[in-house]
């Protein structure tokens, strides 16, 4: 099972380092040539968990995951799959990076659960988002604009934080 969700999650990798908003923007960054660097931390956190990463690897594994989740179908993907079971640690990811645009979108989202905190089981978060109506899907498809509008720079934000911090060498 591993396995399986790290090639997923090579591919989704692969994917994404092509970003491009819906004004067509392009991420400045090619991340492909990361390539080995996120396989490297794919196999570490599915062998040993987030405790074997440092915190800006981490912070790359969250929101890259996170990021890939959402182009592949919105906010509701991110919330319906098991992704969101590290919604804390996707959070924490967010604030290190000080996007104020993602933290905001995180935050929207967030508050269509009624519960203090989102429900770490995907089975319990599916129930909820279940019984949602026309409006929390507005709400969701609003998130869903706002973040394709700005995903290159996001991206490229996430970059640059991985350089400052020495995860991945200086790219072009």
């Amino acid at each position: 099972m591993k396995k399986l969700k790290l090639t997923i999650i090579l591919m989704l990798f692969i994917c994404m380092t092509f970003s491009q908003s819906k004004d067509g923007k392009m991420a400045k960054y090619d991340l492909v040539k990361c390539s080995v660097e996120w396989e490297n931390i794919c196999n570490r956190y599915f062998k040993n968990g987030k405790n074997a990463l440092s915190e800006p690897e981490q912070t790359w594994f969250f929101l890259q995951t996170t990021m890939a989740s959402i182009d592949n179908g919105g906010f509701s993907s991110l919330f319906y799959n098991s992704d969101a079971d590290d919604y804390d640690d996707i959070y924490k990811s967010a604030i290190r990076l000080k996007n104020k645009v993602f933290i905001g979108l995180l935050d929207e989202a967030r508050k269509l659960f009624s519960e203090e905190e989102i429900p770490k089981s995907m089975e319990k978060r599916n129930d909820i988002m279940g019984e949602w109506g026309d409006s929390e899907e507005k709400i969701l498809s609003e998130c869903d604009e706002k973040y394709y509008a700005n995903s290159a720079i996001i991206e490229d934000e996430l970059i640059a934080y991985l350089m400052e911090n020495g995860v991945i060498e200086k790219i072009k």
